[in-house]
């Protein structure tokens, strides 16, 4: 029977084939011996999680059992609850990342108590990560770097406390981890001074207006501002006349400047 463990003692005679005619002895003396089995650690094993990602809204995974990528859009603002995501300002928490996790690809029932852990390790020097990621038996929870776009590989190994004497193994993996944030072009946005209502006096002319736009944004404060900072913004101004004349197609600059002529009496 494979995989069980124990001793076993066996009794052993001889025999010999000269019989026992005239008070002669085929048979020696008996004698015992022990054979002992010993343990020997089963590998643990896991494989990912198809649907670990099926309820995310900013972010999509690639996942089959053995190879697990999450893909990012530059514009992501962040999705995590909870006290782990506290003090990050562009969180990522897979939960459920892996399933069929046990002690025991086998499942030694000797193996069911030993303690798993898993273990994440870059591949080479990382540029999306604001922190180490964090991994639990559960969960993988991920703080983005700003300004970044690209690719970071991982590999994911699972570990049990079996040890490896005799031959044992109690490692699985690695298995490929890989977080790849891809460039979106962030909306733009802006705000209009009192909130878009200017008066001039009748006939009176040409008006330069500073500051009419503000908070000018070509994607600030998403994962990818620097990357847009230098952006060229223009404004398009349609406008809708309650008399032609009323006032020339106004000019508003980059700078958020409001260039506008009222028409004459």
């Amino acid at each position: 029977v494979p995989r069980v463990i124990g001793h076993a003692t066996c009794s052993l005679t001889l025999y010999d084939n000269g019989g026992t005619l005239n008070g002669g002895r085929n048979v020696s003396e008996t004698f015992d011996f022990t054979v002992e089995v010993v343990p020997v650690n089963d590998e643990p094993y896991f494989s990912f999680n198809s649907v670990a990602c099926e309820n995310s809204t900013q972010f999509a995974c690639i996942v089959n059992d053995t190879y697990f990528e999450v893909r990012i859009p530059s514009t992501f603002s962040g999705e995590c609850s909870g006290s782990l995501c506290q003090g990050c300002s562009y969180p990522i928490l897979i939960s459920n990342f892996a399933k069929d996790v046990t002690a025991s690809r086998q499942h030694l029932y000797n193996e069911r108590n030993q303690l798993l852990t898993f273990d994440l390790v870059p591949l080479s020097n990382v540029s999306l990560l604001y922190s180490d990621i964090q991994i639990t038996n559960t969960d993988i929870f991920v703080c983005m770097n700003k300004d970044a776009v690209g690719s970071d590989d991982f590999e994911i190994s699972l570990w049990d406390d079996g040890g490896s004497s005799n031959g044992g193994v109690n490692n699985f993996g690695p298995l490929p981890f890989k977080l790849s944030v891809y460039l979106v072009n962030s909306r733009p946005s802006f705000d209009r001074c009192n909130n878009g209502s200017v008066t001039f006096w009748q006939g009176s002319g040409q008006h330069i207006v500073p500051s009419f736009i503000y908070n000018l944004d070509n994607g600030i404060g998403k994962l990818n501002d620097k990357i847009e900072a230098d952006q060229i913004v223009t404004f398009t101004v349609i406008p809708t006349f309650d008399d032609q004349g009323l006032i020339q197609v106004p000019l508003i600059y980059r700078n958020g400047t409001l260039g506008i002529t009222v028409g004459g009496s």
